[in-house]
């Protein structure tokens, strides 16, 4: 998330705002547009001064947040520059119809799935090249669609979803091997045309969606073991899902012009509570969360039908209602499925607090002294951190260097009162993360 400073008024003081970037494919022009999720406006396209777009299929942003790879369905991959927003260079796969891709979250290798057909590619991302496939060793991987990877990096869930008259399964992978080790088991039998799925943030869960028979199974990681199967009598060809830390967002692709149905899953409750669904927002493939998972965007290739209308959707999740569009002043989104949005750093860890009070011959001094440790070392990697003493980012104590001690110290406090303390980190593209806070009650001196 990037920091936007508002100039201060009379009226008003200085407010932090966070901005992530954000990249659409438009499929039938061959372009990528960029926004980001302040302004909500199109900034302009992708240098693509070669023309390396073609058939655009996916795109995914590198953990550390400077890299984009978009998927061309042909069977390249366009490299894109984040800092710049321009294509650097392009890696050739023997693939003939890329369909969608997972990058690993230590960001040194990127699986690419091609349309129902084997085999799975994997590059290299250091350098830049295809590198071998994955290997089934004696599985049955035919269909395969999509895949998600485990937090840590560890492990792979794919979904095949099988041949006529299979009802498909759910492989795991061991990434560090690059070797399928075992299928899903499924005790129920309910594993039916597996599609699309997703691990949620805690590592401890998968979600997969069944495309034959629109239903929810949930997957524990601890186990492999299907344990919950959730069903709607709305859910309908089930084709992607998303998930927050506390809910679930599964989207049912229903008949173009009769508005796509995203349904929200409780995780603690495995149940559907909300059912979002706008007029205005139909025909869309993927769906995509910020980083604060309090924003969805979703793009949408032709709603209603209607060529050349082609608009992101913004929905809030903190109320589950369409927010607004995003706007596209120089109409660049043409046939607009695919979308990837840039991650912000990890919020800092183990921050604590105390206070201590210097005394001196004629007066004294109350400090409250914050610490934190690095961030996680997958994500984007903070050059700073901010401290904070106000929830809206506003009253700045001060900016220690990562390369530094991680400490600061407030001076002259009030005594006996609680001030909290947020701490943000930030990258070199000012991008920040969560803010993680910190309560510190004075002393009386």
């Amino acid at each position: 998330m990037k920091q936007l400073y508002l100039i201060c008024t009379i009226l008003f003081c200085p407010i932090l705002v966070f901005t992530n970037k954000v990249y659409i494919g438009n499929y039938d022009n061959n372009t990528v547009s960029v926004f980001d999720t302040v302004s909500n406006t199109v900034s302009g396209l992708v240098n693509d001064s070669n023309n390396t777009f073609n058939e655009i299929y996916f795109i995914v942003i590198s953990p550390d947040g400077l890299t984009g790879y978009v998927a061309n369905y042909t069977g390249t991959i366009s490299i894109i520059d984040i800092a710049t927003d321009t294509v650097t260079g392009v890696i050739t796969t023997p693939g003939t119809s890329l369909y969608s891709m997972n990058i690993t979250p230590d960001g040194k290798k990127l699986y690419v799935i091609q349309d129902g057909a084997v085999p799975i590619l994997i590059i290299d991302i250091k350098t830049k090249s295809f590198v071998g496939n994955v290997d089934a060793n004696g599985f049955t991987l035919d269909v395969p669609y999509f895949m998600t990877i485990t937090p840590d990096g560890s492990r792979a869930y794919i979904a095949d979803y099988g041949q006529t008259g299979d009802p498909g399964r759910v492989l795991i992978m061991d990434v560090a091997t690059n070797k399928i080790i075992g299928l899903v088991s499924d005790p129920n039998d309910t594993i039916e045309g597996p599609f699309a799925l997703t691990v949620t943030p805690d590592g401890k869960s998968v979600y997969v969606g069944n495309f034959d028979t629109n239903t929810v199974g949930i997957i524990d990681v601890a186990t492999n073991v299907v344990t919950d199967l959730i069903s709607h009598p709305l859910f309908d060809t089930i084709y992607d899902i998303k998930s927050s830390d506390t809910q679930v967002y599964v989207d049912s692709f229903v008949d173009p012009g009769t508005n796509n149905i995203i349904h929200v899953i409780d995780q603690k409750t495995k149940n559907v509570f909300y059912i979002i669904t706008e007029p205005i927002v139909d025909d869309f493939y993927y769906m995509a969360l910020t980083s604060d998972y309090k924003t969805m965007y979703v793009p949408c290739y032709h709603p209603y039908q209607q060529l050349n209308d082609s608009k992101v959707g913004i929905i809030n999740l903190q109320t589950n209602n369409l927010q607004g569009l995003v706007q596209d002043p120089q109409k660049t989104f043409d046939g607009s499925s695919v979308i990837a949005i840039v991650p912000s750093p990890y919020a800092a860890t183990k921050v604590t607090g105390f206070n201590v009070c210097n005394l001196f011959l004629t007066q004294s001094d109350s400090v409250n002294i914050i610490s934190w440790s690095p961030s996680s070392s997958m994500g984007p990697q903070p050059i700073k951190y901010s401290v904070y003493r106000d929830v809206f980012l506003t009253d700045l104590v001060g900016t220690v260097s990562s390369n530094d001690i991680l400490r600061i110290e407030d001076h002259n406090r009030k005594k006996n009162k609680t001030y909290i303390y947020y701490v943000v980190a930030v990258d070199q593209f000012d991008n920040v993360s969560t803010p993680v806070s910190v309560a510190i009650t004075t002393k009386c001196c």
